[in-house]
Order: C-alpha cells, then structure tokens, then sequence
C-alpha cells in the first residue's frame, strides 16, 4: 500500500502542476482589458504603406506615443497576434495578415490613407 501511495503521490502533483501551468499560459496569451484599451498598429519593414503612416506619425509624437508599434515580419509574436486581431475583427481570408493594420479596441482599420484619417479624427479635433 505504501508503494501505490508514493506512485500515487508525484502523478498527482504532476498533473496538478500540468494544469497549472497550461491554464496560466492561456490566461496570460489572451488579451487582457487594459490591453484591449489601447491602439496596436502591425507594419512590416518592407511595405511602402506602412513607411507613409510610419513617417506621418513621426510628424506626430502625441499621437505615436499612444500607439505600440508591432513590426510583424521581425517577431513572429507580433505576426500571430496580428493574425488574431485580425480575426477579432472579422476580416476576411485575403486580408488577414495585411499590413498596415491598426487595433483599436475591437477596431480594425486597413491602408495607409484610412490609419491616417481614422487618427486624425480620434485626436485632431
């Protein structure tokens, strides 16, 4: 009986700690609210789109500072969670993974020109 016990004894905590650690990992991976509240934009180094909103931001440092920039084909993170707002916002197949993308709060927003009048309005009043 003291065998069974001792076998018993590290399954059990292997499989609490497994579950454990797999549910912390999901909960961290999600977005959380006070992430959701701010403004995400996905580029990639090579689009010419993306230099046009990059460059007027620039022009712009009280508006890009509200804004975390996700460079997406530098970090594989910023790609999969591009691909996941992306989803959020029920973009279809063709445009999932298109860059320039902004997040805001559920909001999806693509191109350069529609990024650029979007924050204009949110912050140029």
């Amino acid at each position: 009986m003291t065998k069974k016990k001792l076998i018993i004894i590290p399954i059990f905590l292997l499989v609490a700690g497994g579950i454990f650690f797999f549910s912390r990992r999901q909960s961290s991976s999600s977005p959380s609210s006070s992430q959701s509240a701010s403004l995400y934009l996905y580029v990639s180094s090579r689009c010419p789109h993306c230099r046009k909103v990059e460059e007027w931001l620039s022009a712009q440092p009280e508006i890009k500072e509200k804004i975390s920039l996700k460079v997406v084909d530098k970090n594989q993170a910023a790609a999969r969670e591009l691909l996941v707002k992306g989803e959020e916002c029920q973009l279809s197949r063709q445009l999932l993974g298109a860059v320039p993308l902004l997040y805001d709060q559920g909001k999806c927003t693509l191109g350069d020109k529609p990024i650029i009048d979007y924050l204009k309005d949110k912050y140029q009043k």
